[in-house]
């Protein structure tokens, strides 16, 4: 959700990272529905819809990860590791810890109100499953590894590093189909994501050396088919990818789906400028979960569960992206107060 600093703005990986991040709302919020019928496979119109939803979905995590690949990988300077530490410390994961901290904080306010145990909060930090967060863990361990796949990059050949990636994606796929994974930061996870790391970077450098940005309709044909072939696996009671957090991403279908989704993006022609709209995503990812909890508890949304999954997506993005700007506002604000201060010495 991250790696977009310092480079110049492209539109079509800009409209990529919008989509991702109302793509992972939709699955969460979509979630709170589906989850009562997923195991259990009907004609009802409901499942149908819901199950579509639920898959067509998930290239989300796939291309965030991808993005962050796809520009980090590319910048030179990111080979400096105490360089890069500080730039990510400071943008990415100081201002979530802070954000973080707040939900803490509120988190256990309510436990003290509500008579519930206070350890149920810090046992969900410890174990990166708190309030959806557990990317920001896998993240983490990404970033400590960039600058280690940056010195690989330029160690070797340009195809000895595609092989790589796609070695890794297959060993990743064949992984989750035999792995359960309790901590949202255990290098299984991480290494399993590194993949979709290097992929996006591979595809990133050579959609831009291709001449000709034409295919799009194959890829469309064969997401289509990945996304019926995981619909059919669900159908014949194949539910062992349906929710579990790290491995659901590494299903064949879906790592298919992912791939051709990116590539589909990296040859598109944006001429719109979305850097306002996807500068907030990360942002919006922070605050989503929070938001649609608190829309669930105080919102009577209608019977119709379809609507109400339409109205619960658009109405959580927006107070997500409210919330996300003034939240971006106020810490750009107090970084110039504070230099101000000192100045002021």
């Amino acid at each position: 959700m991250s790696g977009r600093y310092g480079r110049t703005r492209e539109n079509n990986y800009d409209l990529l990272r919008i989509c991702s991040t109302i793509a992972v709302i939709t699955i969460h919020i979509n979630y709170q529905y589906f989850e009562k019928r997923a195991y259990a496979p009907s004609d009802h119109i409901y499942y149908y819809i819901e199950s579509i939803l639920n898959i067509i979905t998930r290239f989300s995590v796939p291309t965030f990860v991808m993005l962050s690949g796809a520009f980090l990988l590319s910048n030179p300077k990111n080979r400096d590791f105490v360089g890069f530490y500080k730039k990510t410390a400071f943008r990415i994961f100081l201002p979530a810890a802070v954000l973080m901290a707040v939900f803490f904080i509120y988190d256990e306010i309510s436990a003290m109100l509500m008579g519930r145990s206070y350890l149920a909060p810090v046992k969900k930090i410890v174990t990166g499953s708190y309030y959806n967060l557990w990317y920001l863990y896998m993240l983490a361990g990404l970033y400590l590894l960039t600058p280690v796949v940056i010195r690989i990059k330029e160690s070797v050949k340009e195809s000895v590093f595609k092989k790589m990636g796609y070695l890794l994606l297959l060993w990743s796929v064949i992984s989750a189909a035999s792995s359960w994974f309790r901590l949202a930061y255990d290098m299984g996870v991480v290494f399993s994501f590194l993949s979709y790391f290097i992929m996006g970077n591979v595809i990133y450098e050579e959609e831009k050396k291709r001449d000709c940005k034409s295919g799009g309709g194959i890829l469309c044909i064969v997401m289509l088919l990945m996304a019926c072939l995981a619909f059919w696996a669900r159908m014949q009671g194949m539910h062992y990818y349906l929710f579990q957090a790290y491995i659901n991403f590494f299903s064949p279908a879906v790592a298919v789906y992912s791939i051709c989704m990116f590539r589909l993006f990296s040859r598109m022609k944006v001429k719109r400028e979305l850097s306002f709209l996807s500068g907030h995503t990360f942002y919006i990812y922070l605050f989503h979960t929070w938001v649609y909890e608190t829309l669930f508890c105080c919102v009577p949304f209608p019977k119709n569960e379809i609507v109400s999954i339409v109205l619960a997506v658009a109405l959580t993005f927006l107070l997500s992206f409210a919330l996300a700007y003034l939240y971006q506002k106020a810490w750009n604000f107090g970084r110039l107060a504070k230099a101000f201060s000192f100045l002021q010495r």
